[in-house]
């Protein structure tokens, strides 16, 4: 069992046209690379998903791959 890694970002919201700060859990697969597991927004079903600037800053800040 690999253990959870957590980090924060902020930055632009378009589908709450608002700042806001996230929490995003991470896991490390196989090969060692960061996998995005869970945020405290509804990123998953959010129209913005494929251009959301907050999740792309934390999958960076990780080395997690989209």
């Amino acid at each position: 069992m690999t253990e959870q890694e957590f980090t924060y970002a902020s930055g632009y919201c378009r589908a709450h046209n608002s700042h806001r700060l996230l929490e995003c859990t991470f896991r490390r697969d196989a090969g060692g690379a960061a996998v995005l597991e869970e945020t405290d927004c509804d990123f998953p079903q959010c129209a913005y998903s494929g251009e959301c600037v907050i999740i792309r800053e934390a999958r960076r800040e990780k080395g997690a791959s989209q």
